[in-house]
């Protein structure tokens, strides 16, 4: 089978960034009320965790454990509670429990629409529960609870999103970020060139070099590891290695389902 072949087969080719954009997803998401359902469903599941916050001494494991499950509780109502106050469920009291959804598609369509921004990812990860909870888990902790520096932590993900071509996580990130007044334009066309654009400070530069060793060579040199671990701690050098890789892996799970980039990211100018 020759390459154009092959091209064809996964229909890919490239947007306008070079970013690798797909005709078609692979799996497709569930669908909106099929997506709010499994919201639902989760979270009446970890409701039957048991778990004692308030015991006697407990070990930084114990903390450590118990931290996990209260993750697990509160996944599902992140993204519950905006839904429920979209649908003004309260002022008719009720709540997502206790409705019938498809007397609500159409608001629920609408939610998804212009607020749910990782829609397409979670709905289609559900679909395989036991993976989707890990993940879930893994993704907060490289994401939310990283001690990266927010600004630092962007640059990492953006370099990681462009090397392997991800149009989705490339979006949602540029927008992200943007959203979050980590930087301009110019930082953002500077990811996109590599750690010897001009611009950069010494420190960064070295983190978008180091994000290129790992990305290419599976391994971080001795010289770009010495002059991050100057400002990191030991935490903060080992979240480096797994978040490329985390994103790294997201990267290629999206681009081998063909996951499809939302439409208010395709509406927001670039």
């Amino acid at each position: 089978m020759n390459e154009e072949k092959k091209t064809d087969n996964i229909k890919r080719n490239l947007n306008n960034d070079g970013l690798l954009k797909f005709k078609s997803s692979r799996i497709s998401p569930l669908n909106e009320l099929e997506y709010v359902q499994g919201l639902i469903s989760s979270r009446q599941a970890v409701d039957h965790i048991k778990f004692d916050e308030k015991g006697g001494d407990k070990s930084e494991w114990d903390n450590a454990v118990l931290s996990i499950i209260r993750e697990l509780k509160g996944g599902p109502n992140f993204y519950m509670n905006p839904i429920a106050q979209h649908l003004t469920l309260a002022d008719k009291g009720l709540d997502l429990n206790s409705i019938k959804l498809e007397d609500f598609e159409e608001p629920i369509k609408d939610f998804i629409k212009q607020k749910a921004s990782i829609f397409n990812l979670r709905a289609t990860l559900m679909r395989h529960k036991d993976l989707f909870l890990r993940w879930g888990l893994f993704a907060n902790q490289v994401f939310v609870h990283s001690d990266i520096p927010p600004r630092e932590k962007e640059i990492i993900i953006l370099r990681t999103a462009w090397l392997s071509q991800s149009e989705y996580e490339w979006e949602h990130h540029v927008v992200g970020s943007k959203r979050g007044n980590l930087f301009s334009d110019d930082v953002i066309n500077r990811i996109k060139e590599g750690p010897n654009a001009e611009g950069w400070d010494n420190f960064e530069s070295t983190l978008v070099l180091a994000v290129d060793e790992l990305y290419t060579k599976n391994c971080m040199s001795d010289s770009t590891w010495k002059i991050l671990s100057e400002r990191y701690k030991t935490n903060q050098l080992i979240e480096i290695l797994f978040i490329v890789g985390y994103y790294n892996l997201l990267a290629l799970t999206m681009n081998t389902l063909g996951a499809q980039v939302e439409s208010m990211y395709k509406n927001i100018p670039k």
